[in-house]
């Protein structure tokens, strides 16, 4: 017995050292970085300044809104999608233990009692043969213990592959919680934006009817017509149409909310709002040049693991043309007679070294081959798309923002003039020499300018927030 699992290991041994002689193929050249590049002239035409460092604080900080602050934390910790996408962590952090798991040895244990019956008539006479019985009981027990001896590095690959699984969905949980950030601070905006507009709308109505009111007064003295009443009476009534949009906005922007922390619209409650204004739009700052961008953005990220993902995968493909070396063996009693059971005669010991080798499968690895050739093109041209949309997502909300500013600081200028030539209107007319379509046109134009100005400054803080979410999240 021992000879021949001297044998065994002998011709193990040799196998192993003859498969050493074997070299592995050369992994996969890792992705190419994307090279320098350096921003337009339009982002120093917009006023947007460089700096070495990203801000430690979150980027939703510069509004200084405490129930801001609490709506974003809430929903990162109970938006369902990114609960999802955690579990998908979770998930793949397991397979990677499962896959560490791998590389030790299994021991199992069993233990079989069995009734067996033969057939007498049979090929095999059993009723013929003396001293043995067509009925019979065996009894086994013992330890199973198997070990695949890894000589190539696919352990080491699917480990790599299990990591970069981990590192894809974790800067896909990113990606969407910067996502998720964004969203949510624009319902914010468009919530304010809402209530700004209606204490707008309703400040219009009460100087709108402070002139009908005038008119009407003016009328009894025999100094207006009924003319000029009803146009007074009009331009109010066209003022106050407005207000259901904005109820609606204001209904839906809550929604979104709601449904953005996890709840219900009937479950959110918004009792702490600020006074219903629109911040101002802070200045935003690149964080360097675009190569410090793309090492934040979550989608690059996504896209460059992609590929690490794809290049162990096909790594993993192509060792299949190389055998496979495995140590098999169990130890343990087996016999007929249970009395026996635990004697040293019933012991029972197999030990085999185990090998495999595909030689010919009709072109099935070629195949396989060709197929993890072409992933891995696709995913290095998703993340050369990736970096180019990063680039051009920066640029663009750059663009939008600056041109927003640009419109604001238009639109105040506007709004100046409007207010003064709506006083001349007005001093002309209590003065007797103007007329109430005078009053009533130019206050119509100031509404206007004042609600072109309200959304113009609700366009700047979206532009504000896309520039954010190109940057990364980070300001």
């Amino acid at each position: 017995m021992t000879t021949r699992f001297l044998k065994i290991f002998a011709l193990s041994a040799s196998a192993f050292a003859l498969a050493g002689c074997i070299t592995p193929p050369d992994r996969t050249a890792e992705l190419t970085p994307a090279p320098e590049m350096s921003w337009s002239d339009a982002m120093t035409e917009y006023g947007l300044s460089a700096r070495a460092e990203r801000s430690a604080s979150p980027w939703w900080y510069v509004f200084n809104d405490e129930t801001l602050n609490a709506l974003v934390e809430e929903a990162l910790a109970q938006n369902l999608s990114l609960a999802q996408m955690r579990a998908s962590v979770l998930e793949a952090r397991s397979a990677l233990t499962l896959t560490e798991a791998g590389a030790r040895p299994a021991v199992s244990a069993r233990g079989q009692a069995s009734a067996v019956r033969m057939s007498e008539t049979g090929q095999l006479p059993i009723g013929a043969i003396p001293g043995y019985s067509a009925e019979q009981m065996l009894y086994s027990a013992g330890f199973d213990a198997s070990w695949e001896i890894d000589l190539f590095g696919r352990q080491s690959l699917r480990e790599d592959a299990s990591l970069a699984q981990i590192s894809l969905q974790e800067e896909s949980l990113r990606d969407a919680q910067i996502s998720l950030t964004a969203e949510l601070v624009r319902a914010w905006v468009e919530l304010q934006s809402v209530r700004a507009e209606r204490a707008l709308l309703h400040a219009n109505l009460d100087r709108q009817r402070d002139i009908l009111e005038m008119v009407a007064q003016r009328r009894e003295h025999g100094e207006a017509s009924d003319i000029e009443v009803e146009q007074a009476e009009l331009r109010r009534l066209q003022t106050a149409v407005s207000e259901p949009s904005l109820n609606m906005r204001e209904r839906l922007a809550r929604n979104q909310i709601a449904i953005l922390t996890g709840q219900t619209p009937y479950d959110l409650t918004l009792e702490s709002l600020p006074e219903a204004s629109l911040p101002d739009s802070p200045q935003a700052a690149l964080s360097g040049m675009p190569s410090d961008v793309l090492a934040h953005r979550a989608d690059v990220r996504s896209a460059e693991r992609q590929y690490a993902l794809t290049a162990r995968q096909l790594d993993l493909t192509r060792l299949d043309t190389y055998p496979s070396f495995s140590l098999i063996g169990s130890v343990g009693p087996e016999t007929t007679d249970i009395s026996e059971f635990l004697s040293p005669e019933s012991l029972a010991v197999n030990l085999a070294a185990m090998a495999s080798w595909s030689l010919w499968d009709g072109g099935r690895q070629a195949a396989s081959e060709a197929v993890g050739e072409a992933r891995l093109q696709q995913a290095e041209l998703a993340y050369a798309e990736a970096v180019l949309t990063a680039v051009n997502d920066v640029e663009s909300a750059a663009v939008r923002y600056g041109e927003t500013l640009q419109l604001v600081s238009n639109l105040e200028a506007v709004l100046a003039s409007a207010e003064r030539l709506n006083g001349y209107a007005r001093g002309r007319y209590e003065g007797g020499t103007g007329t109430v379509l005078q009053v009533t046109e130019t206050e119509r134009d100031q509404i206007d300018v004042e609600r072109q100005l309200t959304e113009a400054r609700r366009d700047a803080l979206f532009a504000y927030i896309a520039l954010l979410k190109a940057l990364g999240g980070a300001s």
